[in-house]
C-alpha cells in the first residue's frame, strides 16, 4: 500500500505480472505469458542517467489501463527516448503498439457503452533538433464501434486509419516485444488524413450511410 496525503493505492507483484490500483477504478498491470516470449520479464528494457545521457527503452509485453471511463489493452508496447548526449541539442522518441483495443465511455467494467475501437496498431516517432524544431510520423489502424446502444438509435462500424507526417519521405518502422514491427511508409508530407473503409454509420431508421471515405486536411481545410 502506498499513501500520500489522500493518493492510496495497491502495488501487486507475481512472477509473471505487476499491477497498480490507484483507487476510484483506476488500474494499470503488465503481464507475461511465456508461451509468446520466452524470456520470463513482462517488461523490460535500458536506460542510461549518467547526468550526460539520459536514454530510456521499454518493452511492456501485455499492458492493461484501466479506469471508471476508458480502457486500453495491448499485446504489445515499446517506448523508447533516445537522445544525442543530454538531449538538449536533439532526441528521437518512438511509441509503438499492437493488438490494441481502446474503449471509452461508461460501464468499463460491466456493461459497456460507448466507443470500441479494436484490433489498433499504432506507430509514432518524434525528432527533436537544436534548431529548435520537432518532426514527427504517426500513423494508426483499427475497427472502430458504437457498443451498448439500444437498437434503432444511433449505429456505427468500419475501420478506421489516421495519419500525420511532417518528415518528408520517411519509413516508420518500430520493432515491438511480442507482436511483429509497427510499419508505414510516408511518401511525402502528410498535414492528416483518416480513411475509413467499410464503414457504417445509421441514425434511427431514418438516415443511413456505408461506404468508404477519406478526410484530408490541407492548409485548414478540411476536404472529403
Amino acid at each position: 500500500s502506498i499513501s500520500s496525503g489522500t493518493f492510496t493505492g495497491t502495488v501487486g507483484l507475481t512472477a509473471t505480472a505487476a499491477s497498480l490500483d490507484f483507487g476510484g477504478g483506476v488500474t494499470a498491470s503488465i503481464a507475461h505469458d511465456p508461451a509468446v516470449i520466452t524470456d520470463n520479464y513482462a517488461l523490460n528494457g535500458s536506460f542510461n542517467l549518467d547526468g550526460t545521457t539520459h536514454a530510456l527503452t521499454l518493452n511492456l509485453e501485455q499492458l492493461h489501463l484501466g479506469s471508471p471511463f476508458a480502457v486500453l489493452d495491448a499485446n504489445g508496447v515499446l517506448f523508447s527516448y533516445q537522445p544525442a548526449g543530454d538531449g538538449t541539442g536533439s532526441a528521437t522518441m518512438l511509441l509503438g503498439m499492437a493488438g490494441a483495443s481502446l474503449f471509452v465511455g461508461s460501464g468499463a467494467s460491466g456493461t459497456p457503452t460507448g466507443l470500441q475501437i479494436s484490433g489498433v496498431t499504432l506507430g509514432l516517432e518524434l525528432q527533436h533538433t537544436s534548431a529548435p524544431a520537432t518532426t514527427y510520423a504517426f500513423y494508426a489502424t483499427g475497427n472502430v464501434a458504437l457498443v451498448g446502444l439500444p437498437a434503432d438509435t444511433l449505429a456505427l462500424s468500419g475501420a478506421a486509419t489516421v495519419t500525420l507526417n511532417n518528415m518528408g519521405a520517411v519509413s516508420l518502422s518500430i520493432p515491438l516485444p511480442s507482436a511483429g514491427t509497427v510499419t508505414h511508409v510516408f511518401t511525402t508530407n502528410d498535414s492528416g488524413t483518416v480513411s475509413a473503409t467499410g464503414l457504417q454509420l445509421s441514425v434511427g431508421g431514418f438516415v443511413s450511410l456505408s461506404g468508404d471515405f477519406t478526410a484530408t486536411n490541407n492548409s485548414g481545410t478540411v476536404q472529403l
